[in-house]
């Protein structure tokens, strides 16, 4: 990541380093506000958005995500994978439940609402589980051609510990240091100063040992082996 912008609570720009280097991939986060809110935030969110995709150039890769909340009902076809249909039904036949003037009308909306929650967690069982099988595949296919680095990877998704924590490179006054190029210089100029120190001034006169430690060089034995094993933590063998 090169940088980063905030533009208001609703939309986050995030910038990447692509390999034609004249071009930058911008990731464009929106959060849309939804129909029950005021004309002014809609407008005032609408006109930000144009201008922050007018900001970036033509030939850089602009990607599009988030929260647009701009589809009405449940047909999904053909956009199943970025769209869901449950949540806009799930909220009518809560509205159902609470508008309800009759005891017959509250259990029948009560009812509905239930089985609204039960389809959502059938979807999302579901989708869970075609998302492991997709992890699986790419396990299988980096044993096929021998890319261990991309199977530790799927193994730790998989095995629900994936992260990759990115702690930022600061300068000497503590400020982060936005972009990737003078992120190696910081770190070349600090192992710099850390390694080519001066010569103390007053160097530690250490007489040296007479006798050699008594430490035995000779190959480990197969019952050293095993026990060396057995003090090995889980899975580190």
């Amino acid at each position: 990541m090169v940088g980063w912008e905030a533009n208001g609570s609703r939309i986050t720009v995030a910038s990447f380093r692509t390999m034609e280097k004249t071009i930058k991939m911008n990731v464009i986060q929106c959060y849309t506000p939804t129909n029950d809110k005021g004309e002014k935030a809609k407008d005032w969110f609408y006109s930000r958005w144009q201008n922050v995709m007018a900001t970036y150039p033509e030939k850089d890769v602009k990607i599009l995500m988030g929260d647009l909340n701009a589809k009405i009902g449940q047909d999904n076809t053909r956009y199943e994978e970025v769209m869901g249909r449950h949540r806009l039904e799930r909220k009518q036949k809560k509205a159902a439940v609470n508008n309800s003037r009759t005891r017959a009308a509250k259990a029948k909306a009560q009812k509905d609402f239930t089985e609204a929650i039960r389809e959502v967690k059938r979807s999302t069982r579901a989708d869970k589980h075609k998302y492991i099988n997709s992890l699986a595949e790419e396990a299988e296919e980096a044993v096929a051609s021998n890319n261990m680095k991309q199977l530790y990877d799927t193994t730790k998704k998989l095995s629900g510990k994936y992260s990759r924590p990115e702690l930022p490179v600061k300068d000497k006054e503590g400020n982060a240091i936005q972009g990737t190029e003078r992120q190696p210089h910081r770190w070349a100029r600090h192992f710099e100063e850390l390694l080519n120190r001066p010569v103390p001034p007053n160097p530690l006169d250490i007489d040296p040992e007479d006798t050699d430690l008594d430490i035995n060089c000779k190959k480990p034995t197969m019952e050293e082996i095993r026990k060396a094993v057995k003090l090995l933590k889980n899975g580190k063998r």
